[in-house]
């Protein structure tokens, strides 16, 4: 898990699992999906790439970081 400065939420590392527009699914490494958006600095995101997201308001998430992609 990486920390994070940001009030109340720390971030976890994720993978796309289905990308619906404005809103992502993204499984943690527990298993579980979140619903997510992503920043608007973190573009064209596909199935499979990893990210670090948090918990938001609402229960909901937001996409932090597209990690590299992996050949």
């Amino acid at each position: 898990m990486v920390s994070t400065n940001r009030a109340a939420s720390a971030t976890s590392e994720g993978e796309i699992v289905a990308n619906y527009g404005a809103t992502l699914e993204v499984e943690s490494r527990t298993g579980k999906s979140h619903l997510c958006t992503a920043r608007r600095s973190v573009e064209n995101m596909v199935c499979g790439d990893r990210v670090i997201w948090r918990v938001a308001d609402e229960g909901r998430g937001v996409i932090e970081q597209r990690l590299p992609r992996q050949i």
